[in-house]
Order: C-alpha cells, then sequence, then structure tokens
C-alpha cells in the first residue's frame, strides 16, 4: 500500500528514497516507450565525427628513388656520348671511299689525224653494190666513235660529184671504243642501175676517183680512193653508223 503524501502519513527518509527511486525508473521507461521523434533534415554525420581522413582520396605513390635515378643516369650517359662524338666521326664513317684512283681515266672521242680510213668492198649481186668504211685507230691512246659519219664523192679533177648520204637505223648508234690498232666500220649501200632521167647507154652517174671520208663529230675529213664504180640514182647511198 503506498502511503498517502497529500495527509503526510509514513513521511521517513526511507519512504522518500524509495518514491524517489520509482519515480526515476518510470521516466527512463517513458522515455524509452516514447515516439520516434518527426522526420527532420539529415544530420551531416561526418561534422559530428572526428576528421580521420578516411574519405580523402589515397596519395600519389612516390616514384622509386632508384628508378629516377637510373632513368636519369641513363639519359646522362646518352647526352654525354652523343656530345662527345667528333662532328665528323659520322660522316667518315659512312662516306664511300674514294675510287678516283682506280677508275680508267676518261676516254677522249675519236678525232680525224689518229685515224686511218679505207673502204672495204663487200659481196655484190643484181645491181647492187656494198662496201664498209673502217676507221682505225692508229693512235696510242684508246678513243671512241659514235654515231654516222659522213662522206663526198670527189671527181678525177677533185671537183665533187652528187652524193646523197641516207643515215639508216641498221644499226643504229653505239659507242665504240677504239684501243690502239683496233676498228670499226659503217656500211654502205648503192645501186649502179640507172633511175629516173639517168642515161642507161653509159655511166648512170660520172664515176668518182675518191671519197672524202668524214669521221663522226669531226669536221675534218680523210681523201680515200674509190674503184667501185659509179653511184646511180643520183649518188643516192645508204650508211649505218659506225659499229
Amino acid at each position: 500500500m503506498i502511503p498517502d503524501r497529500a495527509n503526510g502519513r509514513g513521511h521517513g527518509p526511507a519512504l522518500a528514497a524509495l518514491w524517489t527511486t520509482g519515480a526515476l525508473a518510470a521516466g527512463v521507461l517513458l522515455g524509452a516507450c516514447a515516439p520516434p521523434a518527426p522526420d527532420g533534415p539529415a544530420q551531416d554525420v561526418r561534422t559530428e565525427l572526428p576528421n580521420t581522413g578516411s574519405e580523402q582520396p589515397p596519395a600519389a605513390e612516390p616514384s622509386s628513388p632508384s628508378t629516377s635515378s637510373s632513368t636519369t643516369s641513363s639519359t646522362g650517359t646518352s647526352s654525354t656520348t652523343s656530345a662527345s662524338e667528333p662532328s665528323t666521326s659520322r660522316p667518315a664513317e659512312t662516306s664511300a671511299p674514294s675510287t678516283s684512283k682506280r677508275q680508267p681515266a676518261p676516254v677522249d672521242r675519236c678525232h680525224t689525224g689518229q685515224l686511218a680510213a679505207s673502204i672495204q668492198e663487200q659481196d655484190a649481186g643484181a645491181g647492187q653494190r656494198y662496201a664498209d668504211v673502217v676507221l682505225r685507230n692508229n693512235g696510242s691512246q684508246p678513243c671512241t666513235v659514235y654515231g654516222y659519219g659522213g662522206m663526198q664523192l670527189v671527181g678525177g679533177n677533185g671537183e665533187p660529184i652528187p652524193t646523197d648520204l641516207e643515215r639508216v637505223p641498221n644499226p643504229g648508234p653505239s659507242l665504240v671504243r677504239l684501243d690502239p690498232g683496233a676498228s670499226t666500220r659503217a656500211t654502205l649501200h648503192w645501186t649502179v642501175v640507172p633511175t629516173g632521167d639517168e642515161p642507161t647507154n653509159g655511166p648512170c652517174e660520172p664515176e668518182a676517183a675518191s671519197v672524202r671520208v668524214t669521221p663522226p663529230d669531226e669536221r675534218a675529213a680523210q681523201t680515200v680512193p674509190w674503184d667501185h664504180g659509179p653511184v646511180c640514182d643520183h649518188g643516192h647511198i645508204q650508211g649505218s653508223a659506225y659499229h
């Protein structure tokens, strides 16, 4: 039975302490059973907790001292090696050795004065004639001949007679080297059959006594005897290049 506080019956220290303890226990129970507080703005828990740095991004891992030192050392070595090389060392290694001493001296073309010209007749038939103009190197040095030469039929009195030299491509020009004593030739072809208005009861054209032969690229000529009869068709001669 609870003492009647209003009437003051049963007052005493023990009863007062018991009353106080019961009141505190009842308050605790009421607080535990109280409904939750209404929703409100969420509090930032991080502002209430001590900052431990756990949410900060991890710091970048420092470079290894040994790797950096190795890279610097390698770069420095390369730079030092490049700078220490003489500026002429690389061209000296890659440049080709001079071969001018091993190459033969350039060979000049053959000039009229070092050549001996002649006419050598070849087979003939059916009114056609063939011969070779031969150039022989009489000099002491080699020389070259290239291309077509020139020629002019000359009469017994030294006057030129009709000559029509036609260049034919068989064979065509090619560089011919003539060592001392060597020779080259150009092939000639003409007819002894009168053509057009040429007479048929006598020589078709005046017969030449000699021929002036001019080597390729030269102005001076050599006079060579001609004993191969008249050249009909108004002195038309086909001539190849020297070969």
